[in-house]
């Protein structure tokens, strides 16, 4: 009951938070229980299980085959949380006008105290992935308290050859204008408008499917409304059928749309880094031909979550890793979008980063190795003769 009133919004109050355990438990008026003694009752009564018991229960009364997982084991999940160190994490609160977008949520700062045991009672812990690096989350988040001799690092190559990839920086577009696609520039329609020259003349000496990823929402749709608006999205659309991503989109749909307009005039799919397409979905082949990465999808340091993360990392190890931190998540999500275009050893596509930033051998160096070994800087002509000239003899070679 109290948790319930709790999460109600107040004129006076953010609708967003972030609390320490003990200060949250005050506000929210359960400092008067004993989680751990709540947590040993429903352990030994076996109280989450038995209300799942009742919850499929009464699903085969209403004629459903199986209950979906019961909430009490996310009730109990959160409960566990509260008895962590307070400086260990922070409890979220959600306290929305609209009640299904209000929630509690433990948000864990410290998870190096959940490995520490782990790493203890064996002889060795393995981490495996497809896109680990960079790794200063997990260096200094996660294995925080292990030696450095007991840390060692792997990567395997790519089971694409190199001459299969083709990877270029592009810093300006075709009429010179420079590719600095930071927040500060969000408004200027010059930008957007040399991305879509950009984008349309590349689709000229790209075949079948391109995917571009933009590093949010908010920038898709502004270039998108801005390309409307000036009548450069029909010139885009004249050389491939033109596909947006937006929240919330059957990812079925798309690919099987994607895929039609692929095979018949050539695909452009403008998408987000983050989103479904860009985690979800392999472009193999000729669903992704070519990936146009434009800026660089920096978390929002306004999150709240972005934000205690950054602020317990800067405390505890120092302001320079907390950036290092924020730049790796970046760097990880854009390295996690580009390899949806190259699935197998004798598949081979063109990887594009457009904006200036990439120019730097700071972010370069923290692409995957597998396009860093083979990426260069090029200007705008240069780089649509080299992407002519790759198609053409991936064309011969297969």
């Amino acid at each position: 009951r109290h948790l319930i009133a709790f999460s109600g919004p107040e004129e006076d109050h953010p609708a967003m938070t972030a609390e320490a355990v003990s200060e949250f438990q005050f506000k929210a008026k359960i400092d008067n229980i004993n989680v751990f003694k709540l947590l040993r009752f429903i352990d030994e009564t076996k109280f989450a299980q038995k209300i799942q018991g009742f919850t499929d229960s009464s699903a085969k009364t209403g004629g459903l085959l199986k209950a979906g997982r019961s909430d009490i084991y996310s009730v109990v999940a959160f409960l566990n949380c509260l008895t962590n160190s307070v400086g260990d994490g922070r409890v979220v609160c959600s306290r929305f006008r609209e009640e299904k977008e209000r929630f509690f949520k433990y948000l864990m700062l410290n998870p190096s105290v959940v490995m520490r045991p782990i790493v203890d009672s064996v002889r060795a812990v393995v981490f495996t992935g497809g896109t680990l690096s960079p790794r200063t989350d997990i260096e200094t988040r996660l294995l925080s308290d292990v030696a450095a001799e007991r840390k060692v690092f792997f990567s395997c190559g790519h089971v694409v050859p190199e001459q299969n990839v083709l990877g270029t920086v592009v810093a300006r577009g075709p009429s010179g204008v420079e590719f600095d696609f930071r927040f500060q520039n969000r408004s200027n329609n010059s930008l957007f408008d040399e991305l879509g020259w950009s984008i349309r003349n590349m689709c000229t000496v790209i075949p079948k499917g391109v995917i571009v990823f933009f590093p949010s929402y908010a920038y898709l749709n502004q270039a998108s409304e801005r390309w409307k608006s000036s009548g450069l999205i029909k010139k885009i659309s004249c050389k491939k059928q033109l596909l947006v991503e937006q929240p919330g989109i059957d990812q079925e749909s798309v690919l099987a749309k994607h895929a039609q307009a692929t095979a018949e005039s050539g695909a452009l799919l403008l998408s987000v880094v983050g989103g479904k397409l860009s985690e979800g979905i392999n472009f193999s082949n000729d669903l992704g031909r070519a990936v146009i990465m434009v800026g660089l999808p920096y978390p929002n340091p306004s999150d709240i979550e972005t934000r205690e993360i950054l602020s317990y990392v800067k405390a505890e190890v120092g302001p320079e890793v907390a950036r290092e931190y924020l730049e790796d998540i970046c760097m990880k999500a854009i390295n996690q979008s580009v390899g949806r275009c190259i699935r197998h050893r004798t598949d081979f596509a063109s990887i594009i980063f457009m904006d200036k930033r990439y120019t730097g051998e700071r972010i370069r160096s923290k692409l995957a190795s597998w396009i860093r070994d083979v990426v260069q800087i090029r200007d705008f002509g240069e780089t649509m003769h080299r992407n002519g000239e790759f198609f053409r003899k991936m064309a011969l070679d297969c």
